[in-house]
C-alpha cells in the first residue's frame, strides 16, 4: 500500500506541475472561501490575529500597498496580509482602483505585483462587513482587455470563491459571467469552466448538462487553448461525459503538448473502461517518467474498476 500510495504521489505532483505551468488557477496563498463574520471593529482600531492596526497605520498600509517606490516586494505582501477585516470604504476604494489599474511605470517585477494584487483581493473577500463594489471590480478586471491575463484569471478565481461567501448577494451576475468566461477559447475559459463545475457539487443554480456541453466542446475544440483542453478532460471525467472518451484516447496516445497528454491519460484512467487497458499498455514512456507514472496510475485505476487481474 506504501509504494501505491507513493506513485499516486508522484503522479498527482507530476500533473499538478504540468497543469499549474499554464493555469493561474493555482492561486498564490490559499484563499478561504469562508468569510468570518461579525460586528465592525470601530474604525480606529484594527486587529489581525493579536495585532491592533490604527486608521493611521492602516493608510500607511495601503500606501506602501499601492506604490511601489516605497517598500519591497516582501513588505508590500505582508502590509496586503496585514490590513485586517475592518477596512473603511475610502481604504477599499483605494485598494479597488489600485486593483483595475495598469502597472505603475515604478513596477519592475510583474510577477510579484500579481502575487501583491492577489494577496489584496483574499483579504477583501474576508472582510468582516462584504466590501461594497467588489464584485463590480473582480468583473471589471476580467472584463478589460488590457489587463494583465493573469490577473483576468485571478478575477475569476476570486468569483468563484466570492460566490461561496454567505454574504455574497451577486450569484447570479456570477454565474453568468462564469458561463460566459468558459465561452471563449482563452486559458481563462478553463478557469471558469473548473469553476462552475465545483460549485454545482452544491448550487442548482449550475446547469450541469450546459457544464456537460461546454467541457465537451473544449475537448473536442482545436482552438481552445491546451490548458483549457486540457481542464475540460478532467471535467469530463470528473461527470462522466463519456462522448469525451475517443478524443481523450485519441490526446493520450498523440498529444505533443506534456500538459494535455498527462491530463487525457488520467482522463482515461478514470472514465475509461477495460478496452482502453491495452491502448495505456502500448504507450510509449521510455524517457517520459511523468508519462510513464501517469499511465501507471490510470493502469491501475482502470484495473481496479473493471476488477481485471494485471501482472
Amino acid at each position: 500500500m506504501a509504494l501505491k500510495s507513493k506513485m499516486r504521489t508522484l503522479v498527482a505532483i507530476s500533473l499538478t506541475i504540468a497543469l499549474s505551468a499554464c493555469w493561474a488557477g493555482l492561486l498564490f496563498g490559499e484563499p478561504s472561501p469562508l468569510l468570518e463574520l461579525g460586528s465592525r471593529i470601530s474604525i480606529d482600531t484594527r486587529r489581525t490575529g493579536s495585532q491592533s492596526i490604527s486608521s493611521k497605520d492602516v493608510l500607511a498600509s495601503v500606501s506602501r500597498i499601492t506604490n511601489p517606490t516605497t517598500a519591497s516586494v516582501t513588505e508590500r505582501v505582508r502590509a496586503a496580509s496585514e490590513l485586517g477585516q475592518s477596512l473603511a470604504q475610502d481604504e477599499i476604494g483605494r485598494l479597488f482602483q489600485f486593483l483595475k489599474s495598469k502597472p505603475d511605470p515604478g513596477e519592475t517585477n510583474l510577477r510579484a505585483l500579481q502575487l501583491i494584487k492577489n494577496e489584496v483581493l483574499n483579504n477583501l473577500r474576508k472582510q468582516e462587513i462584504a466590501p461594497v463594489g467588489l464584485t463590480d471590480t473582480l468583473i471589471d478586471i476580467y472584463r478589460n482587455p488590457e489587463q494583465d491575463p493573469v490577473l483576468r484569471d485571478y478575477a475569476i478565481q476570486h468569483l468563484v470563491y466570492w460566490y461561496e461567501t454567505p454574504v455574497s448577494e451577486q450569484q447570479t451576475r456570477i454565474r453568468t459571467l462564469l458561463i460566459e468566461a468558459a465561452q471563449t477559447e482563452s486559458s481563462i475559459a478553463g478557469t471558469a469552466l473548473l469553476g462552475m463545475h465545483r460549485l454545482s457539487a452544491t448550487d442548482s443554480g449550475f446547469n450541469g448538462e450546459q457544464i456537460n456541453r461546454l467541457a465537451l466542446q473544449h475537448v473536442l475544440s482545436g482552438r481552445s487553448s491546451s490548458c483549457t483542453r486540457a481542464t475540460a478532460l478532467q471535467v469530463c471525467a470528473e461527470r462522466g461525459v463519456a462522448e469525451a472518451l475517443p478524443t481523450i484516447e485519441s490526446l493520450a496516445q498523440d498529444a505533443t503538448d506534456l500538459t494535455l497528454r498527462l491530463s487525457a491519460v488520467a482522463a482515461l484512467g478514470r472514465l475509461g473502461t477495460a478496452e482502453h487497458i491495452n491502448s495505456l499498455k502500448q504507450l510509449d514512456c521510455e524517457n517520459n517518467e511523468p508519462l510513464r507514472l501517469a499511465v501507471l496510475s490510470a493502469l491501475q485505476r482502470l484495473i481496479q474498476k473493471q476488477q481485471v487481474f494485471y501482472p
